[in-house]
């Protein structure tokens, strides 16, 4: 792996500071390989000399050393696009190129026994030749609308019981949800639903609903004819203004109100 890669740290190449680690490996000495791969944990190039270091493991019977290294490479594969994109994007000054040159030939000559993941957000602005070196590329964003709102109403049950709240309303839930089009991401929702439940007053129970309404619809819920244009009932109303139904009914000034 090390012959493969062609990076360069901050100051000075990849390739020239492994020199003499190579030599070590050439030559059976795996535990100076190992020690001087130590000392580079919080370089520039951790990524590779930690990929490195697990195969030197691996040759020195360290099995145990050798899993925990290319489990801790494996963890920092969560959104690789930080350090490997496109090649060809003309708006990189190289430098991203030369990084996703070294990704390929590392990536050459990994152990076929290894099980390697990485995400990304970017799959679209990916170097082909990279995407070709995964078996297998799996799309997480093949929701239906019906997907995202049970996973919605879990999300707010986990919640709800964490924080010890017990004011669950599924209906009014559900039709906050349905302001949006489409409705987020999981990820997306786990930060709308956990911040309007944990930043809701612990003494008004439903005041993390109210605050759900913000987050879908951005506006504050105290327009009572949009509310009703969008098909609240008037105990739902209440629930969102807090103000009582015959408040809502007066101010609506008797129109056509569903209970």
């Amino acid at each position: 792996m090390l012959a493969g890669c062609a990076t360069s740290s901050v100051f000075s190449p990849y390739p020239g500071q492994v020199a003499r680690i190579k030599q070590n490996i050439a030559s059976g000495n795996y535990s100076e390989a190992q020690e001087k791969l130590n000392d580079k944990r919080e370089n520039a190039d951790k990524l590779l000399y930690l990929m490195e270091r697990g195969r030197v493991s691996q040759l020195a019977g360290d099995y145990d050393g050798s899993i925990e290294d290319f489990k801790t490479v494996i963890s920092l594969f969560d959104e690789i696009d930080a350090i490997a994109l496109d090649r060809t994007n003309p708006n990189d000054l190289r430098e991203m190129g030369r990084a996703t040159s070294a990704m390929l030939k590392g990536f050459d000559r990994i152990n076929e026994n290894i099980v390697l993941i990485a995400t990304t957000n970017l799959y679209d602005h990916f170097d082909k030749a990279l995407i070709r070196r995964f078996d297998s590329v799996i799309n997480f964003n093949q929701y239906s609308h019906e997907d995202l709102m049970s996973i919605a109403e879990k999300m707010l049950d986990r919640y709800l019981s964490k924080l010890k709240l017990a004011n669950r309303d599924v209906r009014l839930f559900r039709k906050i949800m349905n302001l949006m089009n489409p409705i987020p991401y999981p990820g997306d929702l786990k930060n709308m639903i956990r911040s309007a439940i944990a930043f809701s007053d612990p003494q008004d129970g439903q005041d993390y609903l109210r605050r759900l309404y913000s987050a879908a619809y951005g506006e504050k819920p105290e327009n009572l004819q949009l509310l009703q244009s969008q098909n609240f009932t008037v105990r739902e109303i209440e629930i969102l203004t807090k103000k009582s139904k015959s408040s809502v009914a007066r101010e609506l000034k008797g129109g056509s109100l569903n209970e």
